[in-house]
């Protein structure tokens, strides 16, 4: 009898999700004579890193697992349609997602770029979401800074143009605040990572297996 059949299977791993976020200086106005409720900055930058177990275990997962190499896409939680905006091919996909607690930036900032590192086989890509929160406690939407993949054989890598609300806009990778001086900021931020693979790729699964 024929043993089971192995194949190999592209699974999508994420190793590191960092997230830079920036306060520009701003014009600081001699002393008694900045008007009323106007503030003023210095210029501050932070860098906040997600990688390791113990970090991917502080976000909500859908379909994703945490592993000593990373985040991997395990049982998806859906699937979902994709057209392509640059060659308009529509495909299915398989996906997961994870999702990073709020978190505080450390200060008021007007500007958040998202960063990772990825490794994408064929059959696979990212896309990477970010949400601020501002200071006066309402959020941003969830905007797309990028649908990613090592290669372009499977999707064109894109940034997602005329996003924003009535305090910020994003450009290319950037959210950016679009009064700095008249607020509001950004305060904290939640992170989502979608995992995304051709549904196909599926793991094998068998009762038993032996070797001769």
């Amino acid at each position: 009898m024929a043993g089971p059949r192995l194949r190999a299977v592209a699974v999508v791993g994420v190793t590191a999700f960092a997230l830079l976020a920036t306060m520009t200086t701003a014009t600081v106005a001699a002393p008694g004579s900045a008007p009323a409720g106007q503030t003023t900055h210095d210029e501050q930058i932070t860098w906040q890193d997600w990688t390791g177990t113990a970090d991917w275990s502080r976000g909500t997962a859908a379909g994703t697992v945490a592993t000593p190499a990373g985040l991997t896409l395990g049982v998806p939680a859906g699937s979902t349609t994709y057209r392509d905006p640059h060659t308009g091919i529509k495909r299915t996909w398989a996906y997961g997602t994870w999702t990073s607690p709020v978190t505080p930036i450390g200060f008021d900032a007007s500007e958040m770029i998202a960063s990772w590192n990825a490794t994408t086989p064929a059959g696979t890509w990212i896309q990477v979401e970010l949400q601020g929160r501002y200071t006066s406690g309402s959020s941003t939407p969830w905007y797309v800074m990028s649908r990613w993949a090592s290669g372009d054989a499977d999707i064109r890598r894109a940034s997602v143009d005329k996003q924003g609300d009535k305090h910020s806009d994003v450009w290319t990778d950037t959210l950016s605040v679009r009064d700095a001086a008249a607020g509001p900021l950004l305060r904290a931020y939640q992170l989502r990572l979608t995992l995304y693979r051709a549904p196909t790729s599926r793991p094998p699964r068998s009762s038993g297996w032996s070797a001769r």
